[in-house]
């Protein structure tokens, strides 16, 4: 009886330490059709950009390691590929100022809404997307 306890109690937290690494991986897609880079009309936040400077102004937690360490402003590049259906998946850094600022880069990203999606030749496609995302700056975004 006990050594069965302790399995079930191994198997419990095991489930505990390797949920949040399943569910952080949850944005991460194999994608079976094709992913276009230059398309006809490129995906976009729904609302366009002033909703986006708002969703990401909003929604952005300047990194508290970041702040005990001095720095105030960093920039970061996050690719991702937005869906046929809009969706965003697959998410990662392309370029940082500093790492300090990529997980929250990362965070943003992923719970962004559906975007409108890509178009090719009249065809909604998938679309590998790159957003720069700027911490401590007057603006989010760079200026268009």
């Amino acid at each position: 009886m006990k050594k069965k306890l302790t399995i079930v109690l191994f198997c419990l937290s095991s489930m505990m330490v390797f949920a949040p690494v399943a569910n952080a991986q949850s944005k991460k897609e194999e994608i079976k059709e094709e992913i276009f880079s230059f398309v006809d009309t490129v995906p976009e936040f729904v609302g366009g950009r002033e909703a986006l400077i708002q969703f990401l102004t909003t929604n952005m937690e300047f990194p508290s390691k970041a702040t005990k360490k001095g720095v105030k402003k960093g920039k970061v590049y996050v690719e991702f590929v937005v869906k046929k259906d809009g969706n965003i998946v697959n998410a990662k850094i392309s370029k940082t100022s500093d790492e300090l600022f990529n997980k929250e880069a990362i965070r943003l990203v992923e719970l962004m809404p559906a975007w409108k999606p890509g178009h090719l030749n009249g065809k909604i496609v998938n679309t590998r997307t790159t957003l720069p995302i700027k911490f401590g700056y007057d603006s989010v975004l760079d200026a268009k």
